[in-house]
């Protein structure tokens, strides 16, 4: 298991001795070598991500080693045009997005070919992309006013 600095104690009780790779917060950075290094041979990577672009590079380094996946748990800033599209890029990559905030994943996603709508469900990198990453929203539970 790989994790950021600032969570590794959460986890040192639960990881086995030697199975837990501590490597530096790469939130905001323009890549993630430490994580991309600390990714040895794994089946699957998984990303947390507190918003759409702050932990890009991790997703980058995720998709280096193998197939990857993230939970988007706020909608956040994508940033200008330029960062949009290098998001949905990595987005487009990934097996499977989950998250609670749909319209922030469609946000960076241009929609179906010929479409400026974009799709409900998928996250694609391109309007002619032929590839689509499955978009599972899950419902935002809220205590009611009374």
């Amino acid at each position: 298991m790989v994790c950021a600095e600032q969570v590794a104690d959460r986890f040192r009780p639960l990881v086995p001795v030697g199975r837990l790779a501590v490597v530096p917060l790469a939130r905001h950075a323009a890549s993630a070598p430490a994580t991309e290094a600390a990714l040895q041979s794994p089946d699957v990577v998984h990303v947390n991500l507190v918003d759409p672009a702050s932990n890009a590079a991790s997703i980058a380094a995720g998709l280096a080693t193998a197939p990857t996946t993230a939970t988007l748990h706020l909608a956040g800033d994508t940033g200008d045009i330029g960062l949009r599209a290098r998001l949905a890029g990595l987005y487009g990559e990934l097996s499977v997005l989950v998250t609670i905030v749909e319209v922030a994943a469609c946000r960076m996603s241009p929609g179906p070919a010929g479409s400026r709508t974009p799709s409900p469900r998928t996250v694609t990198t391109s309007p002619t992309s032929t590839r689509a990453t499955p978009l599972i929203v899950l419902g935002h539970l809220r205590a009611r006013a009374r």
